[in-house]
């Protein structure tokens, strides 16, 4: 997976966040997913896995977008903006 458009969010613990899209196609139309990835390095690919990341020690400093619930949705904004009478 490749994310596109990535923005440094925040360090957090032996790692960081990135926010970015991720594109998929599907049946002939291009979806945009807002992802948010923990990037945690290692010292080497053969070595040990890295400890579990436990998200609870984290989630109150974890960006979140408030939002009421009655915002239209993108694609429905999209539609009324480039709409064709």
């Amino acid at each position: 997976m490749l994310l596109f458009d990535p923005e440094f969010v925040d360090v957090i613990a032996d790692g960081f966040l990135l926010r970015g899209f991720v594109i998929d196609a599907k049946e002939g139309r291009q979806h945009e997913y807002l992802q948010l990835w923990l990037v945690r390095p290692r010292s080497t690919n053969d070595g040990p896995p890295l400890a579990p990341f436990d998200a609870r020690k984290w989630m109150k400093r974890l960006p979140v977008e408030e939002r009421s619930g009655n915002e239209p949705s993108v694609s429905e904004q999209w539609l009324k903006t480039h709409k064709t009478t």
